[in-house]
């Protein structure tokens, strides 16, 4: 799999999560500056961190693929929808 930065920075916004947050759901040997060198293309993660990565987003891994289409990204406006539904 050929992994996308910036569909990771994408995800990880619409999840309101912060670089940090999401590498201490990742776990050892992941941090902030590991995050952000995935999110910029200067770093891949490794098949299994990409699976673990989707895991902590709750998304398909493929949908951090170079190829995965946008569209198929939650939007925010659906996101807070949802989430306002299931506190009602």
């Amino acid at each position: 799999m050929r992994f996308n930065g910036e569909a990771l920075v994408r995800v990880r916004n619409l999840r309101m999560m912060s670089q940090a947050q999401l590498a201490k759901k990742l776990g050892k040997g992941v941090n902030q500056s590991v995050i952000s060198k995935w999110e910029d293309d200067s770093s891949t993660p490794s098949d299994e961190r990409i699976e673990k990565l989707a895991k902590a987003l709750n998304v398909g891994a493929g949908l951090l693929a170079i190829d995965a289409p946008t569209a198929s990204i939650i939007s925010l406006p659906e996101l807070h929808g949802k989430i306002n539904r299931r506190n009602q």
